[in-house]
């Protein structure tokens, strides 16, 4: 078993990142570091947009899931 991030997972490899197991391999390059490579990063020139980030009300997506500022209100 790995372990990652202090805890016990089966299918870790390692790759842990912010507190969290991620089950598959980092094979590709991560430019900015957010511990996310292309295809799931959809701005690998940004470290504060990748998948699971706080969506914020900047006309950006930030949390990658192809919709930007959902949580956001609209007048």
């Amino acid at each position: 078993m790995d372990h990652c991030c202090g805890s016990k997972h089966e299918d870790c490899y390692g790759q842990c990142y912010r507190g969290v197991c991620r089950p598959w391999k980092i094979d590709s390059v991560d430019p900015d570091g957010d511990g996310f490579s292309p295809p799931e990063d959809c701005n690998d020139d940004n470290y504060n947009i990748h998948p699971g980030a706080a969506e914020l009300c900047n006309g950006v997506d930030d949390d990658c899931d192809y919709i930007i500022d959902e949580s956001c209100l609209t007048e």
